[in-house]
């Protein structure tokens, strides 16, 4: 939860208002939600084939990748790729203004679907760097 900027205290009221269910450590469901192996399969699978299509940005080139962003309109494609980049510690991240970029409104986008949740954070919340 750490990594989409939830912290440990945040987490453990979203479980005593009755928004999460914990799983066990770290590990959260929402209410209603079912988590099934081929839901959390095809999860794990969804993530493996995103990092292994940001993998290659290590070798852009931050002002071509600058350009794409601030030309881009999508609010949560930005933020899906700023998510990923995070997790990856790209080191292009360093090199972006962040600042001539729209990532819409400062508040975490969640998106549940089949049990399995897309968490993407403005970048304002992450504590990159």
């Amino acid at each position: 939860m750490l990594r989409w900027g939830i912290s440990r205290q945040l987490a453990h009221r979203y479980v005593q208002s009755g928004w999460l269910e914990p799983l066990g450590y770290g590990y959260f469901l929402r209410p209603g939600d079912t988590l099934t192996l081929t839901g959390a399969v095809a999860a794990l699978e969804a993530q493996g084939v995103a990092v292994q299509i940001m993998e290659p940005l290590y070798t852009l080139r931050h002002d071509v990748l600058q350009s794409l962003l601030e030309a881009c309109t999508r609010i949560k494609v930005k933020r899906l790729f700023f998510t990923l980049a995070d997790d990856l510690k790209l080191p292009i991240l360093q090199q972006l203004d962040l600042s001539r970029m729209d990532f819409g409104a400062d508040s975490v986008y969640v998106r549940t679907k089949k049990g399995s949740s897309l968490i993407l954070k403005h970048p304002g919340m992450a504590k990159h760097g």
